[in-house]
């Protein structure tokens, strides 16, 4: 039985990862913040600030996945928190890449989260591939950093993963139940212009991606993680309604009250452009969820 240790094991994608691969066979280590005795795995604590990692955590673990990092929604954009935000995530692969070498760990392989943040939020005609280079408005910033401190990781002869994930669908958390709300009151509308799209994949999806970059030995390097359907925010508008059985009366919410009530945020629901994901599907992954109806049909019935 090949052992998973999983950084960030306890937020939306850390549990559901952290199931689906105990059920195909994986015995799944966490590390948390504190212990998770609730749970079906075995928990150990971290302190990213104290850069310390309980020794247990890493007996026997023959793959590391790091999905850690404080989240981009919720709290306001200050610059405060842009470094939060960065520092969660460049501070926790530092530590474990630093814990990996001192201990000499080996390991068969490093798989980090990142982000489809790294092509920017803006909305182009392009259809943005691994290849292309990063953005340069904050979330590029990040995600360039980001993944800068997971390749370190090579330098140690893992071979290593990195997945640039779209906005993850679950039932019960994450982005999906703010975007239902407004139609369950009858209160859905367009957001600004509509023609942004919407880079998204459901959490099934997200799962057997990250089970794939485990099991195939082909599967190296960087990775988009989103579903092959392109929709803009004027069709996924229209779809939800649709699937809630809701009708769609009031006018697009225009630009700057979206940005009077987001502030910098804004910019993840007024802007978005279309990604990739030939080189997954050529790796030989197939989607369970191509199509944001199907998805959303899945997540509310």
């Amino acid at each position: 039985m090949k052992k998973i240790l999983i950084a960030g094991g306890s937020g939306l994608v850390g549990t559901h990862l952290a199931d689906h691969l105990q059920k195909k066979g994986f015995h799944i280590n966490i590390l948390s913040r504190s212990k998770k005795p609730e749970l079906s795995y075995d928990s150990y604590v971290w302190d990213i600030q104290k850069s310390y990692i309980d020794p247990k955590a890493f007996e026997g673990v023959d793959y590391l996945i790091n999905l850690s990092g404080a989240s981009i929604a919720g709290k306001a954009w200050t610059a405060a928190r842009k470094e939060v935000i960065l520092q969660s995530r460049l501070q926790s692969t530092m530590l474990l890449f630093e814990y990996i070498k001192k201990n000499n760990i080996k390991l068969e392989k490093f798989i980090c989260a990142s982000a489809t943040g790294y092509y920017g939020s803006k909305t182009q005609e392009k259809i943005f591939e691994e290849t292309d280079p990063p953005a340069k408005d904050f979330l590029g910033k990040v995600c360039e950093q980001w993944e800068a401190a997971a390749c370190r990781f090579q330098q140690l002869n893992i071979p290593t993963v990195r997945i640039r994930t779209g906005v993850v669908l679950a039932k019960e958390a994450g982005a999906l139940p703010k975007l239902l709300k407004p139609f369950q009151y009858y209160a859905g509308a367009v957001l600004g212009k509509g023609s942004q799209y919407f880079p998204w994949i459901h959490i099934d999806d997200i799962c057997g991606i990250y089970e794939k970059a485990l099991s195939d030995s082909q599967v190296d390097g960087v990775y988009n993680a989103v579903a092959p359907e392109h929709i803009n925010n004027r069709q996924m508008t229209k779809v939800i309604a649709q699937v809630l059985g809701k009708r769609v009366w009031l006018p697009p919410v225009p630009a700057f009250v979206l940005k009077w009530i987001l502030g910098d945020q804004a910019l993840l629901i007024m802007e978005g452009s279309r990604i990739s994901v030939d080189k997954i599907v050529k790796a030989g992954y197939q989607f369970q969820f191509k199509t944001f109806q199907k998805a959303l049909t899945d997540l509310t019935h």
